[in-house]
């Protein structure tokens, strides 16, 4: 099929390993959204008298399920996370964790509200430059991305640093004096591709740079900086009050970290109903005509049992992702990269420090210089020390269910849940 020669050179290698994943986390997900679909259908009963419940309901009442459960209003949230606060959080996270600096440069620029800065090591040494182009305006594409005006390449034994590019669309300031104030899903984004930044821009590979790294292991360095952006100790260091410069407080961090957990089980089963789709029509051995909506509706709600109340992220005709946009075959690789963040983000946590500086160099002399050079598995045994883990990204995701009585945060994992690779565990449950 298709699929299995698209999987070949990748991570997972085969699609059999990729739906070994996928089925592992298919039915929790699918549980926890039950559950959460009886708490909304409570909440409409109440209010209504009537608790049918139809897919454009969803969204809706899990807002109410939000503020009720949660008392969580982002709108509380934006005055914290102002633009310049986040990127300058980031910054600080850098250098935290590797000494880096960022300083303002002038160079040309396509647009007159794009910035750019100068990237410098920890011995002041010349890492690359990285623009920044923030709001939405007419003709411009939606959406967030990272990419590179020009590649880390070596030319006679020199080091060419590359010209890297963080493209967004968050919010243009809504106040008088020009402050962008973002809400949480944007902040998260910019954390995400400053991750995907940074492989770029501490790759010291030879010969095959960033383009020659695994599908399903390129996430992993974006998504793992999604794991710093609302630490309680992180947004003490960044979430500051745009007129007052007053910390956020407490209590709304708080929230924050209980409302962690809220709708996973629909967005897990909504991303995992997706990456299904793109395998199922990718793995066909044999064409035959079919009816690309029946097909869908049988493997999702006939083969798998998806509630009707949860209705697919694409349908066939628009998953431009698939069809045309790189990731046939390929949309598994989010979550599969997310196996790899969550468990790499343990080893920061099980040094007892989130910024704990030995394990961020072992993770950038092992993963983002190397990237490309070797197999990802085999970068990631040597940064690790052992294969990946399930459980802390099913812990994340509200999957498996931690005791009352216990921390939030699972203790380390013990010797042989650690020796334990992903396609072992997820193949042979």
């Amino acid at each position: 099929s298709y699929g299995a020669f698209a999987l070949d050179d990748e991570m997972a290698q085969t699609p059999e390993n990729a739906y070994a994943l996928l089925d592992k986390l298919w039915q929790p997900s699918l549980e926890l959204a039950k559950k959460e679909l009886e708490e909304m259908k409570a909440i409409k009963k109440a209010e209504t008298g009537d608790d049918s419940f139809e897919s454009w309901d969803w969204w809706y009442y899990a807002e109410k399920v939000r503020k009720q459960k949660y008392d969580l209003n982002e709108e509380m949230l934006r005055p914290y996370l102002s633009l310049d606060n986040v990127v300058q959080g980031i910054f600080q996270l850098s250098n935290r964790l590797w000494g880096i600096t960022f300083r303002p440069v002038s160079v040309p620029v396509y647009h007159k509200e794009c910035i750019a800065y100068e990237v410098l090591d920890k011995d002041n040494k010349h890492l690359g430059i990285l623009y920044f182009d923030f709001f939405p305006r007419p003709g411009k594409q939606g959406g967030a991305w990272c990419g590179a005006y020009r590649e880390e390449r070596y030319e006679e034994g020199k080091r060419i640093a590359p010209v890297v590019t963080i493209v967004a669309n968050v919010s243009r300031p809504a106040t008088p004096n020009g402050v962008a104030l973002l809400n949480l899903d944007e902040t998260e984004t910019l954390f995400h591709e400053f991750g995907h930044a940074l492989h770029s821009l501490f790759s010291q590979v030879h010969y095959a740079g960033i383009g020659g790294v695994e599908q399903d292991f390129v996430e992993l360095p974006s998504q793992l900086m999604e794991n710093w952006a609302f630490e309680p100790d992180m947004l003490r260091m960044y979430a500051k009050h745009y007129q007052t410069g007053d910390p956020m407080p407490d209590d709304l961090i708080e929230k924050i970290q209980r409302s962690a957990l809220f709708n996973q089980g629909f967005t897990t089963t909504e991303l995992l109903a997706a990456s299904l789709s793109d395998m199922d029509i990718h793995t066909i051995t044999q064409y035959r005509p079919i009816d690309l909506n029946a097909f869908e509706k049988e493997m999702l709600n006939g083969k798998r049992g998806l509630i009707p109340q949860i209705e697919p992220r694409y349908r066939y005709p628009y998953f431009a992702h698939i069809f045309g946009g790189g990731y046939a075959a390929g949309y598994y690789s989010y979550i599969w990269a997310e196996v790899l963040d969550k468990d790499a983000y343990e080893a920061f946590v099980e040094s007892g420090d989130i910024f704990d500086r030995t394990t961020a160099e072992s993770y950038r002399k092992n993963i983002l210089e190397r990237g490309g050079s070797e197999g990802g598995m085999e970068l990631y045994k040597k940064f690790r020390g052992h294969e990946p883990d399930i459980k802390p990204l099913m812990i994340k995701r509200g999957l498996i269910e931690i005791p009352a009585d216990t921390a939030a945060r699972p203790a380390p994992l013990d010797t042989a849940a650690r020796n334990a690779s992903i396609r072992r565990i997820i193949g042979q449950q």
